[in-house]
């Protein structure tokens, strides 16, 4: 096997962990019928982490598909995809309700610990890109907005207010819509 083999393997099944936690807890947001202002943003934050577990898939695809993969880079790859799946665990905590074997129903904000490991996730993929990089034309949008994604997930441990967290949220799910399509462009 060849280690594009090994390391897409590796990926899709850390990375499919993380889309199926984060899909049963849009299940459970869809079965509650009492929600706060905070729901709906826990809910969006879930919606931007999946399709920030897919992109991160498809963007493997081609990254680890390249005819000379270092064994570092292979690594760096897999710790910054084991950090999206601890930001999916953070986000959908899978808890119980005390005294029933439901999944809890109530979505809290997240947490100061989902936002580290969200802009870990995204510090790390900057340095996936300085330890293999692709042409130089094809870096400076991307490399821009990874960057400014680390910042905004960084941020995220400062905000405490409802407003707070989605002014953030929108200026992730922003900088993301950018990224895939800087990405669509030059792909």
């Amino acid at each position: 096997m060849t280690p594009f083999e090994y390391g897409s393997v590796l990926v899709s099944i850390v990375v499919g962990l993380g889309i199926a936690r984060v899909l049963g807890g849009i299940a459970a947001f869809l079965g509650t019928h009492r929600r706060a202002a905070h729901d709906w943003i826990a809910a969006s934050w879930c919606l931007v982490l999946l399709l920030n577990l897919m992109s991160w898939w498809v963007a493997g695809w081609s990254a680890l598909r390249a005819p000379e993969i270092r064994p570092v880079a292979l690594l760096v790859w897999t710790i910054a995809t084991a950090f999206l799946y601890l930001s999916a665990c953070l986000l959908v905590p899978g808890r119980t309700v005390e005294g029933s074997g439901d999944l809890q129903t109530r979505f809290e904000l997240p947490p100061k610990a989902f936002f580290a490991c969200l802009g870990a996730h995204f510090s790390i993929s900057l340095v996936f890109v300085i330890v293999n990089p692709p042409p130089a034309a094809r870096t400076v949008g991307p490399l821009f907005l990874v960057g400014a994604l680390a910042v905004i997930s960084g941020a995220g441990i400062a905000v405490k207010t409802n407003r707070g967290h989605a002014l953030l949220l929108a200026a992730f799910a922003l900088s993301m819509a950018a990224l895939m399509g800087t990405i669509q462009v030059i792909g």
